[in-house]
């Protein structure tokens, strides 16, 4: 008999909500490189910024390897000419500066709160998020007082390794010491929540009432289907007295 003694959620347009600020962030990022001597108009930094991005965006889709964003605005410093490039501290104040309007934007809906309660009660609680800056993860799950659910959180950019790969999903099994079919995962992306999933072994369940995605360009169909589906994540409590 199957018996689910965990649940486990995406974070980004499952749990949490984030406005698209790509402008602001992108603006924040080149500002605070200006304090530290860059020079180079907006537009052409932009065009770079934007040629680098992309093309590790490629390499992260083909490949299932995770990026940090410091690598692909070294890159595009690099061939701009600045001096500074390979400062760290530079990188890291620019990419904490590009992920701030983000942070700020987090909207949690009221059912967030309301179910998560419900299932630390019953079962462990889990999280893997395709993320390439952890610090802004912990930063959105502190802001949003959501830490103290999870009993594992698995992020790409810590691994190394993206959604659907399987290896972040083990990886999440292994920290509960638990089988990947105890686990049900709980995703807004067929291809990256419900495909990853299904390949580790766990059970997939979609969520499907949520917003517009913030960025379709990370997102891929997927003709794998998902074990279950809820619309919210409020329907996980009926879901699993069925389930077990």
């Amino acid at each position: 008999m199957l018996v689910i003694k965990a649940v486990a959620f995406d974070l980004i347009g499952t749990l949490v909500k984030i406005e698209e600020k790509e402008e602001l962030a992108l603006n924040n990022l080149y500002e605070t490189l200006k304090k530290f001597g860059f020079k180079k108009d907006f537009l052409l930094f932009k065009k770079f910024y934007d040629g680098a991005a992309l093309k590790y965006l490629n390499f992260r889709k083909t490949t299932e390897r995770e990026v940090h964003n410091k690598v692909w605005l070294k890159e595009a410093l690099i061939n701009l000419g600045f001096d500074k490039a390979f400062e760290e501290e530079i990188l890291e104040e620019s990419i904490k500066a590009y992920f701030k309007p983000y942070i700020e934007s987090i909207k949690i809906p009221k059912e967030v709160y309301e179910t998560l309660p419900i299932l630390k009660k019953s079962y462990k609680i889990g999280l893997i998020s395709n993320f390439t800056d952890p610090p802004t993860i912990y930063e959105i799950l502190k802001k949003g007082d959501l830490m103290k659910f999870f009993d594992s959180i698995v992020i790409s950019g810590e691994v190394g390794w993206r959604k659907p790969n399987p290896i972040l999903f083990l990886k999440l099994a292994a920290s509960l010491n638990l089988s990947a079919r105890e686990i049900i995962f709980v995703g807004d992306d067929p291809n990256y929540d419900v495909k990853g999933a299904k390949s580790a072994g766990m059970i997939a369940v979609l969520v499907t009432g949520g917003e517009t995605r913030l960025n379709d360009k990370y997102y891929e169909k997927s003709d794998v289907k998902a074990d279950y589906e809820v619309k919210t994540i409020s329907e996980l409590i009926s879901l699993l007295k069925i389930i077990g």
